[in-house]
């Protein structure tokens, strides 16, 4: 088959691989806004965390305890909560050329002082470019979810191997686990 065959065989058969029947949707939030659970409370007192280093900076307050104390909490819920990617804060690595698992991968790294400064920049870089914009439009853990669902894909990977395998079958195409088997 060629690239054409390919496209013309997509558009004859646009909705026939839908699969609904094996969704890997991961719920991260409660059912009900007014419940809450571990996600949710670290998603805000990280809000919470940012709002505050953020008056320390405005105030021009010097206590480099209380910001030191505000960015190893950060780093404690960065570090400990499960799906906490999903937050706009870690979502905000990506922004400036970073990204929540290479923090995570260099966490066992690098000691506490580099992980501040590390947290520090960008926390910075944060309340400049994206914290009073999303206080101003109101922070929502429903942000959350829907940073889970767009993640869904990758989730999906083996699902999407098997999809293509069997669209190929009929073509007469094997599937091989190496280069060498070409």
């Amino acid at each position: 088959m060629t690239n054409l065959d390919y496209f013309q065989y997509s558009i004859d058969n646009i909705n026939q691989d839908l699969d609904f029947s094996n969704q890997k949707g991961a719920l991260v939030i409660p059912l009900n806004a007014k419940k809450e659970n571990e996600l949710t409370r670290a998603n805000e007192e990280i809000i919470e965390l940012i709002t505050a280093y953020s008056k320390l900076k405005e105030l021009k307050v010097k206590s480099e305890k209380q910001i030191k104390e505000i960015l190893i909490n950060l780093i404690l819920i960065i570090e400990n909560t499960k799906y906490i990617n999903y937050s706009a804060f870690c979502v905000y690595f990506r922004v400036v050329g970073f990204s929540y698992s290479s923090y995570m991968k260099q966490s066992n790294l690098i000691n506490i002082d580099e992980k501040i400064s590390l947290i520090r920049k960008i926390a910075d870089a944060y309340i400049e470019e994206r914290h009073n914009i999303y206080l101003s439009h109101g922070y929502s853990n429903q942000s959350l979810q829907v940073i889970s669902d767009a993640s869904s894909s990758r989730r999906k990977g083996k699902t999407g191997i098997n999809n293509i395998i069997n669209i190929l079958k009929p073509y007469d195409f094997v599937k091989v686990s190496s280069f060498k088997q070409f």
